[in-house]
């Protein structure tokens, strides 16, 4: 895997892939990946087409949702599914390592503005989907926090009403990453995980590596 120098005050290693060039607009999609699969892929997607020029998937080690593989191996799947497209990118580093050193937990905020400065951006968003802001009391959706860009990706059936800071990018591909998992450890044959929503590209390297067969989540 190739990364790039991220200059003064940020690991030298941070980036999937060199930044293409300062002052795009840059959208963090940060997540669980557990694993990566192809609505996450299509939602980046969509987020490119409607005005985002970079797509920077940020593998949480944990969260709301508590994932089945290490953080190192979802990060691995990343890579692989994500490397190749255009216009997406990956934070490498654990972003736990990434904040100040400080005592307090890093913050969605922080983040985006260590992002913000990697990149020289102009501007710089999130990428969310309607069933993360559900969890989110009405007054206290992201964008009304920090100001930033919000991009929404619809995942029914939770909808979401559009505040001045968000840009819908339309529904996306239902796809369930407890489903996926649930198929892996069933062993079930490759159309079928293809079909739930995994690129082929990681089939085989999800079954070599024995990824899912031994969590209860």
């Amino acid at each position: 895997i190739s990364r790039r120098a991220c200059g003064s005050n940020v690991p030298k290693e941070c980036l999937l892939k060199p930044v293409r060039k300062e002052g795009m607009r840059v959208v963090a999609y940060v997540g669980t990946f557990d694993p990566v699969h192809e609505g996450h892929v299509e939602a980046a997607r969509k987020c490119l087409d409607a005005g985002a020029e970079e797509v920077v998937f940020v593998p949480k080690a944990g969260g709301w949702k508590c994932p089945c593989l290490e953080r190192g191996q979802r990060l691995e799947l990343l890579c692989r599914r994500v490397g190749s497209e255009e216009g997406m990118n990956v934070l490498t580093v654990d972003v736990n390592e990434y904040m100040p050193k400080n005592g307090e937990p890093w913050t969605l905020r922080a983040l985006l503005e260590k992002i913000k400065a990697v990149y020289h951006a102009s501007d710089i968003g999130e990428l969310c989907g309607t069933d993360v802001l559900s969890t989110y009391p009405p007054s206290q959706h992201p964008d009304y926090f920090f100001g930033q860009t919000l991009y929404i990706a619809t995942r029914p059936p939770h909808p979401y009403i559009l505040t001045p800071n968000a840009i819908s990018i339309g529904t996306t591909r239902d796809i369930s990453s407890t489903l996926l998992r649930e198929a892996i450890r069933n062993h079930a044959p490759p159309q079928t995980l293809i079909d739930l929503g995994l690129h082929k590209s990681l089939i085989s390297h999800i079954t070599d590596k024995s990824y899912y067969k031994h969590d209860t989540a």
